[in-house]
């Protein structure tokens, strides 16, 4: 709240107020629109005061400073002129303020000041000038932070000595982590402390990696390597990668040993996780969306039958595949999760595919699916399907990763290490029965739709809608009271990842970015895909309810990665807890609340919000006559 000087305030509060602007520059020249004499005379060259701006923009988070532009008479005034003046010496830069003064008013500290600046610019033609004042707000936040940074103590890597530390509020799912210290555990073994921040901040957890533009999560308990290590140099190595569980939320990682320097006489180290020999195994789960799918249905009329005149007597055509908001398929969507997949369109399908109930979108063969007096309509009716989906998050690429481990054996080759691949998933889909009315629950494998997700030239999961493993859920609903299957839900039976029971595959390529759900499959040896040719019963549609890509790789070059973790920040109290007040640090606390040694530490500054009730009223001020200008 700005406080009146008091001849101000009085003359203020009267009927009629005379204010007059007074320009004060470097506390050298002083300017107003009338002569006045106060401690200094103020010559009368002050031609108008601009508006005061200040903005702040929210869009581009920027925060704009004030300004005000003033006009001024560039006469000859007292033997010389204004610009003369304001260049010898040159006023760029230096202080303006501007006041108010009222008609009582005897000093400058009777005035009331309204804006303080700094000269930024000076325009001049043949009567005018126009200068420019901004505050200093460019000047003040210019100063980059965080300011503090990590030791340089030899203890830590080189390159990770003299780092900023940062500064963490609120939820950051990507936040940096430094190498704030190092210290001997276990059997003599060096570890490194990592921080996300050196004063108190609520979690720190998750620890990523940054590589290849993603930020894959470091495995704590060994899984890949656990099942790749066997008859390695390193299969006794059964250490967490990092430990978590630490009183000021930092992130323990082992150092990196000299491998050169290490013997071992019982076929392998025994100690430690495979950080220490700068290999780290990493895992990263995926949503996905949709990219694009193409339906492609191959027909051939028996001859015995008529078909619609304009029916080709045989074709192949292609619609694309799209997700929709309905089962109708009339409002596309351009999400995946909850829509309803199924052919754009079936104009280019014979009359009777058109005209059936329930189209048919066959997922391989369905000639007997209508049927005549003489038999099957067609002697061939087969549905080609591909749907593609882009995984969501980057992943290490292939060379990225360790692709072998020493064998125990110094006189046998290598062990091959591969990356592996997992999907979870739940489906639903309405299953039409055609001319055939088979239980779904009790008909053979060969009498129902199946669909595959492939990865590249791998098939990751084969779904028999039906036919379940052990591990996955089947549900039916029958819609229409007829006996028989309509709708049937088929997923696996985790959904949510936390038992970590996958069927794991191994790949080559880690970084693989498309998913495919077709009904087509990769032969044994992954060099070419095979139709599947099921036959019997169709879709009209296809739910993915849950569908996620889990990848697991062992990445080299630990020593060389940025860390990243999720973090929640500085909390408002030194207990942890969120207070509702505005505590701004701007040194330190004492070593006593943060737990932390070392830290400089300094003053605490707190600004309590005050409610305003919803219900106060604003007074109303008697009417009041205002002038600017002489008196």
């Amino acid at each position: 709240m700005i406080e009146l000087p008091q001849k101000f305030k009085t003359d203020t509060e009267g009927k009629e107020t005379f204010l007059v602007p007074l320009v004060v520059i470097d506390n050298q020249i002083y300017l107003s629109t009338n002569k006045i004499n106060l401690e200094n005379s103020y010559e009368p060259l002050l031609k108008s005061v601009g508006n005061i701006r200040q903005s702040i923009d929210i869009y581009d988070k920027k925060f704009k400073t004030s300004s005000v532009t003033m006009q001024f008479y560039n006469y000859d005034y007292n033997n010389t002129t204004l610009s003369v003046r304001l260049f010898n010496p040159s006023v760029l830069n230096k202080k303006l303020d501007i006041y108010y003064k009222s008609q009582s008013a005897e000093s400058l500290n009777d005035c009331l000041k309204v804006y303080s600046g700094y000269v930024k610019d000076v325009q001049e033609n043949i009567d005018f000038l126009t200068i420019t004042v901004e505050d200093r707000t460019e000047v003040s936040l210019k100063n980059e932070l965080p300011i503090r940074k990590t030791g340089l103590s030899e203890d830590l890597p080189e390159d990770k000595r003299d780092v900023l530390i940062p500064i963490v509020y609120g939820v950051v799912d990507r936040c940096p982590l430094i190498y704030k210290d190092a210290t001997i555990l276990g059997l003599d073994n060096k570890h490194y402390n990592t921080i996300a921040d050196d004063f108190f901040i609520s979690e720190c957890k998750n620890p990523k990696i940054f590589i290849n533009d993603s930020y894959p999560s470091i495995s704590k308990e060994l899984s890949l390597f656990q099942d790749s290590k066997d008859n390695t140099i390193y299969q006794g190595l059964t250490q967490a990668q990092y430990d978590d569980d630490t009183d000021d939320n930092s992130i323990v990682f082992e150092a990196q040993v000299d491998i050169e320097e290490l013997d071992f006489d019982s076929g392998g180290f025994n100690n430690g996780s495979p950080i220490a020999y700068n290999m780290v195994e990493v895992n990263s789960e995926s949503k996905v969306a949709f990219e694009s799918g193409k339906y492609t249905l191959e027909w051939d009329f028996n001859d015995s039958y008529s078909n619609t005149e304009g029916d080709v007597d045989a074709s192949k055509k292609s619609v694309t595949i799209l997700p929709y908001e309905d089962t109708e398929g009339v409002t596309e969507s351009n999400k995946v999760y909850d829509r309803y997949l199924q052919p754009s369109n079936y104009a280019p399908y014979p009359q009777i595919i058109q005209n059936s109930s329930n189209h048919i979108w066959s997922w391989g063969r369905n000639k007997d699916y209508f049927e005549f007096d003489s038999g099957s309509v067609f002697d061939t009716l087969r549905g080609t399907n591909i749907i593609l989906f882009k995984i969501l998050e980057n992943f290490p690429s292939q060379s990225d990763t360790v692709t072998s481990l020493e064998n125990s054996n110094p006189d046998s080759d290598d062990i091959e290490v591969k990356s592996r691949v997992a999907v979870d998933y739940a489906l639903e889909a309405e299953i039409t029965q055609g001319a055939y009315d088979i239980n779904i629950a009790t008909s053979p494998d060969w009498d129902r739709p199946q669909l595959n997700l492939n990865y590249g030239r791998t098939t990751v999961k084969e779904i028999h809608f039906g036919i379940v493993s052990s591990s996955d859920t089947y549900n039916s609903t029958d819609t229409d009271g007829d006996g028989f299957e309509d709708v049937i839900e088929h997923h696996k039976g985790d959904l949510s990842g936390s038992s970590g029971n996958y069927d794991w595959h191994y790949v080559d390529n880690p970084s693989e970015k498309t998913l495919e759900m077709s009904n087509r499959w990769a032969n044994s040896m992954g060099s070419n895909y095979l139709i599947l040719d099921r036959h019997g019963k169709a879709m009209s549609w296809l739910k993915i309810k849950y569908l996620k890509v889990y990848k697991q790789a062992i990445v080299q070059d630990f020593n060389k990665r940025d860390l990243y973790a999720e973090v929640r920040g500085r909390v408002d109290d030194m207990l942890g807890r969120y207070t509702g007040q505005t505590n701004i640090v701007l040194s330190g606390q004492s070593d006593a609340d943060f737990t932390q040694p070392n830290e400089d530490r300094g003053v605490k500054a707190i600004a309590s919000r005050k409610k305003i009730s919803p219900k106060a009223k604003t007074k109303k001020k008697k009417t009041k006559t205002t002038r600017l200008g002489k008196y």
